[in-house]
């Protein structure tokens, strides 16, 4: 559940910049990018570097390709992800020479180990335990710590600390768990196979579980949920703290119920400001949040490097959704979180100028270990060369705001609505699922054996 059918990762990296700083797009480019909106296979994924001086016909191969509706390619911007790479320590020249690891993930090859995933963690849980003092909504258990009785909370301040200080746990805890597991991984499961082919490992005859690449950073602890954690943070300041329409403890009890009952707090709540359409009161949450749990991951140290985090979290945003109770934002308990950075579903209704508006406030470069932001299109977005003009533009223009990764499932919706009722009859169609694409009839049978194997024998009776 937490990838959606475990896939290679296997990354084919084009466009971008040499290690002088040139302009890297050549023939190779345009063919492999061809080669993928003709065969549209789902393997390997393909990533298209863009910076300042891309050509406009990469581009306009890139868009042919997004509308062929492939899924293809990720498109990372060089000008975030270098700065990425040089926060970590990675020289000028090797950082322009980076490829994509895994998903989105920014390495350069035979030089720069990284354990990208030694965690996956979500920012709506810390507002979560601040609501209840420490106690997971689902399962009534203890796993944060004790902020006080949030009924007790008089300023919007106190409670934002509330929230930081059960992240800043979370953090704590997940730090332990990882020297544990890096420690076990060097002492019982060394990698001589991925030592042989880090150029400095063979070097200087010291394998990656002990510090042999030349560069080294995380692990990383991947999150999911920012878009759920901005719209509960901007909703709790708006309703309760500034229109006073309600009160904490009255809150506290609409989560508890899950709204049921209190149909009036839910609009309250559902109307407040939300994540993807520029507005600066509730993305500022955002780019707090991101640029707080990034200065906390670097304070914890681990073997080779100090922890970083990505907001990356390929499929887990789902069925981590399903241990998360409602939140502030009005989304009602179990329901998915949002992926990566991008807007909650249904929440962004200003069009993508306003979504790349909100997702740019966020310091990218912070998410060392990768970021992720996922855009869903129509194919009517890039009908002719006017619209494909205008798609460049958008691009140019996320690249100019800070954009660090963006893309796009291209797919009309009842196609989509179509293929969930005969999934045998659009065998072809693949959809973007995180960081990378499958098949939609393989996709729709991952899910369906999943949801089996959970499912108590006399249910299915």
């Amino acid at each position: 559940m937490y990838y959606a059918g475990y896939m290679a990762f296997q990354n084919v990296v084009v466009g971008g910049q040499t290690r002088d700083g040139s302009d890297a797009t050549n023939e190779l480019s345009h063919m492999v990018l061809t080669c993928t909106k003709n065969l549209k296979l789902y393997q390997p994924s393909i990533a298209a570097r863009v910076y300042s001086q891309s050509p406009p016909e990469y581009l306009a191969t890139i868009a042919e390709v997004i509308k062929a509706g492939t899924g293809f390619p990720a498109i990372h911007f060089d000008d975030v992800t270098i700065k990425m790479l040089l926060s970590l320590g990675v020289k000028l020249e090797d950082a322009r020479d980076y490829c994509i690891a895994g998903c989105v993930e920014p390495s350069v090859s035979g030089v720069f180990y990284r354990w990208t995933e030694v965690c996956y963690a979500n920012f709506p849980s810390a507002i979560e335990f601040a609501l209840t003092n420490g106690v997971q909504a689902i399962t009534g258990k203890k796993l944060g710590i004790e902020t006080g009785d949030p009924a007790e909370i008089k300023t919007f301040r106190e409670f934002e600390y509330a929230v930081k200080a059960q992240l800043k746990n979370l953090i704590d805890v997940a730090a332990i768990a990882t020297h544990v597991a890096q420690q076990v991984h060097r002492d019982i499961l060394p990698k001589p196979l991925a030592s042989s082919l880090m150029a400095s490992c063979v070097e200087n005859g010291m394998s990656l579980m002990r510090g042999g690449a030349k560069y080294n950073s995380g692990p990383g602890i991947i999150f999911a949920g920012t878009a759920d954690y901005a719209d509960s943070m901007a909703a709790v300041k708006r309703v309760v703290f500034e229109e006073q329409k309600i009160s904490m403890h009255e809150l506290c009890k609409a989560l508890a119920d899950n709204f049921e009952g209190h149909k009036q707090i839910h609009k309250w709540l559902k109307a407040a400001p939300k994540y993807g359409n520029g507005d600066e009161y509730v993305d500022i949450f955002a780019k707090d949040i991101i640029d707080f749990t990034s200065l906390e991951l670097q304070k914890q140290k681990t073997l080779y490097a100090h922890m970083a985090l990505g907001t990356l979290p390929v499929s887990s945003h789902v069925p981590q959704g399903l241990n998360i109770g409602a939140l502030p934002s009005g989304r009602k308990s179990k329901a998915t979180l949002a992926d990566g950075i991008s807007p909650s579903q249904g929440n962004d209704v200003l069009g993508p100028t306003a979504v790349i508006k909100s997702v740019d406030t966020i310091n990218q470069e912070a998410s060392t270990a990768g970021v992720l932001h996922n855009m869903k299109i129509t194919p009517e977005l890039l009908e002719g060369s006017r619209a494909v003009n205008n798609f460049i533009a958008l691009l140019r223009t996320h690249d100019q705001l800070g954009g660090g990764q963006i893309q796009f499932n291209c797919v009309e919706r009842d196609t989509l609505l179509s293929a969930q009722k005969s999934p045998d009859e659009y065998r072809s169609l693949m959809v973007r699922v995180a960081g990378y694409s499958a098949f939609f009839v393989e996709l729709c049978k991952e899910i369906q054996d999943e949801i089996i194997s959970r499912t108590p024998q006399r249910a299915l009776m």
